[in-house]
């Protein structure tokens, strides 16, 4: 595949971030550009479209009983971990408890989430798109990612969110979530 030069008409291999004849910026012409239909809904729409779980949070020291019965009161498959400040520091989902704790019911009131988390998790913010999220939990292996802004989470995304909106016509996707 050959890739034009805007700038010059001068034929580049595709993919190459600058013209071989008039060193021309090639990248914006190299990025796939939404055309119509779902692939314009992935890559224009923000995370602002979707409506995210309210997140379960709570803090290190926080009993790894009390995180399981919150969630499971709440039906959300995770739990963000914040410090004093009510900033992000960790997530626990369910899959993270059963490789980590397996299905024991005893002590689990005495050991903290802190030992169970993941540290520094990987966040968004409402102002990336679909695309960037898709790509981001694809390329993890996460189905939940935490929202957050200045910091601190507003929401927990979930595959299952990304593909409810994904999966409604457009006119019904269309009401941002406050902030």
């Amino acid at each position: 595949m050959v890739l034009i030069c805007p700038h010059c008409g001068h034929e580049n291999i595709a993919g190459a971030d600058f013209c071989e004849a008039c060193r021309h910026d090639l990248q914006p012409e190299s990025i796939p550009q939404p055309t119509e239909g779902l692939q314009k809904r992935i890559m224009s729409e923000s995370l602002s479209r979707l409506h995210p779980s309210t997140p379960i949070l709570v803090t290190a020291e926080t009993p790894l009983s009390d995180v399981i019965r919150q969630m499971q009161e709440r039906q959300q498959g995770s739990a963000l971990i914040v410090n004093e400040e009510g900033e992000l520091i960790g997530i626990v989902t369910d899959r993270d408890i059963i490789q980590k704790v397996g299905f024991r019911s005893s002590g689990l009131e005495k050991l903290p989430v802190g030992e169970v988390m993941t540290h520094d998790p990987v966040a968004l913010k409402r102002e990336d798109s679909i695309a960037f999220a898709l790509n981001k939990m694809c390329v993890g292996g996460f189905r939940h990612i935490p929202i957050v802004k200045d910091g601190k989470p507003t929401g927990t995304l979930t595959v299952k969110d990304l593909f409810h909106h994904l999966c409604q016509p457009e006119s019904e996707a269309e009401t941002p979530y406050p902030d």
